[in-house]
């Protein structure tokens, strides 16, 4: 779980929530999916804290975040948001992991800041998408903007949606990502203006591909073995083109890698973590065993 948690503001925007755990030269930025929260790395930030500040951030309408009283919530407003957060962390070097949507946001604030960014890691997420499954996450955040009687209600939700989830895992991520609603039960921590921006890959920035092209320093993308939003064959067109790119598959694991799988999960990107920082930390896998590990 996270040691502390802060916030940070501005006056021309929504303020932000972070969440910390460990301390040390290197910082580790997360960031979440769309409709989710800092909350999904609680598991994930322990095994962090060893190697440096581990810190995950809550995007605009997210979490513990304000929302945007003008519902701004496409791609270059969290891109903005994120560039915030490390232009006021200042970190040395920085590793940023980013899940779907927050996938995105750190392939882009890499290409922005590539003299700061020492390794990425990319969950899910590509510049070829399945339309029919990003419409159907759409379609899920709206079907999930109600009340909700307690906490159990909604992890029965998420057993419907991600059955690979843990039951503990389950009632842990149902209890962070709910507050108590102005009208009685329980409201998830998001803004529902976000679900009116249309698919999740529209975006007016630059395209993709050639950003992935540019970007020097060591990438690892990530796929559930059993995603329906990024194929096989995108994730390694993906590796085919980075300057650096290695390839993991997480099996047992859709779209939600990290909760699906978080024991896999942490073990194929730790050992990518030790390489990129040079860490002595235990065996550290050499990147084409990264590569390679593509098994179902």
């Amino acid at each position: 779980m996270p040691t502390r948690s802060f916030r940070i503001s501005r006056p021309d925007a929504p303020s932000l929530a972070l969440h910390e755990a460990g301390s040390g030269e290197a910082t580790f930025l997360l960031i979440h999916g769309f409709g989710e929260g800092g909350f999904v790395w609680n598991q994930f930030l322990p095994h962090l804290a060893p190697y440096g500040r581990a810190i995950a951030l809550d995007l605009r309408g997210h979490g513990d975040s304000d929302w945007d009283v003008d519902a701004r919530y496409g791609t270059a407003a969290h891109l903005d948001d994120a560039m915030f957060a490390v232009r006021t962390l200042q970190p040395e070097k920085i590793i940023l992991i980013g899940h779907s949507l927050g996938g995105e946001v750190a392939i882009r604030l890499t290409a922005r800041h590539a003299e700061l960014v020492a390794g990425l890691i990319v969950v899910d997420f590509g510049p070829e998408l399945n339309l029919e499954a990003t419409a159907r996450i759409r379609q899920d955040f709206a079907a999930e903007n109600h009340a909700y009687a307690d906490c159990a209600e909604y992890a029965a939700r998420l057993e419907q949606k991600q059955p690979m989830i843990s039951p503990a895992l389950r009632q842990s991520l149902a209890r962070d990502a709910l507050r108590a609603g102005s009208g009685g039960g329980y409201r998830l921590k998001r803004d529902p203006a976000m679900g009116t921006n249309g698919p999740l890959d529209s975006s007016p920035l630059p395209p993709l591909w050639p950003i992935l092209q540019e970007i020097q320093c060591p990438v690892l993308v990530v796929r559930g073995a059993g995603s329906s939003v990024l194929s096989l064959a995108a994730a390694q067109r993906m590796v085919g083109v980075l300057g650096k790119g290695y390839f993991t598959s997480i099996r047992l694991a859709g779209h939600g890698v990290m909760t699906d799988n978080p024991t896999e999960f942490a073990a194929a990107t730790l050992s990518f973590v030790r390489h990129t920082l040079k860490v002595v930390a235990g065996p550290a896998a050499p990147p084409t065993e990264i590569r390679d590990r593509t098994g179902p």
